[in-house]
């Protein structure tokens, strides 16, 4: 998948709200949409998110990492 077309869509999933039942939080088990794969939300990670009113992460660790990583190298060929 192109470098754009990955940012393209973590911007779009940055948009959605943070996916939260509510009363007590709960580990949720979220399906990655760049590998397709799932991972574990802790309630400790979604307690993080919610108060830096960020959402529900859509990609698994590594992809967020992947991603963090090339924009890196984007940022630092300009």
């Amino acid at each position: 998948m192109p470098i754009n077309e990955v940012l393209t869509e973590e911007v779009a999933s940055q948009q959605q709200t943070l996916a939260v039942a509510e009363g007590p939080l709960q580990d949720i088990t979220v399906t990655c949409k760049q590998r397709e794969g799932t991972f574990v939300f802790t309630k400790g990670e979604q307690r993080f998110f919610q108060r830096n009113k960020m959402t529900q992460p859509a990609r698994c660790p590594e992809c967020r990492k992947w991603i963090h990583e090339k924009r890196a190298e984007t940022a630092s060929k300009n």
